[in-house]
């Protein structure tokens, strides 16, 4: 799949954890068949941390608007159950991506509720990341992306 193809995804779709979770799958799977990506630890170690702040922010969320406690610790002990790495693992492409989806859009809500804090920028910048590790050559990508990320999340309850 190639980032435009990632792009052109629906935003209108009827379930935006399976869209988040698709756009990631895509991206791990592009990265891992980047040459140069493949054989880097620094970027699959770059690439780990922006995962793990996509659900520390996440979480952080959650737990900042209350009653959130046991499906954050749920969501904490299961992706810190998945493989140090993952990110070339292609076995745990889909139970990543999966899980990194649901507690975004879980978490939207509570960024919501939170007034859209400060850290709600650092989020989109770290989903950003996810969804597309390797580049972000293209503005226009990247407005598209964003475009794109914004119709997921309004569909987040």
């Amino acid at each position: 799949m190639t980032n435009e193809e990632i792009v052109t995804i629906s935003a209108c779709a009827s379930n935006p954890v399976l869209s988040l979770s698709y756009l990631i799958k895509a991206a791990l799977e592009e990265a891992i068949k980047q040459p140069l990506v493949k054989k880097s630890e620094e970027f699959h170690a770059h690439y780990r941390g922006q995962f793990s702040l996509v659900v520390g922010l996440s979480l952080t969320a959650l737990l900042s608007r209350g009653g959130q406690k046991h499906s954050c610790k749920k969501y904490f002990g299961d992706f810190f159950s998945c493989s140090d790495d993952f990110t070339r693992c292609t076995e745990e492409f889909d139970r990543i991506s999966l899980l990194v989806a649901e507690v975004v859009c879980k978490s939207i809500s509570a960024f919501r509720f939170l007034g859209l804090p400060r850290y709600f920028d650092d989020l989109i910048q770290a989903v950003m990341s996810v969804i597309n590790p390797v580049s972000m050559e293209s503005i226009q990508k990247r407005g598209k992306i964003e475009k794109l990320l914004q119709k997921l999340f309004e569909a987040c309850k």
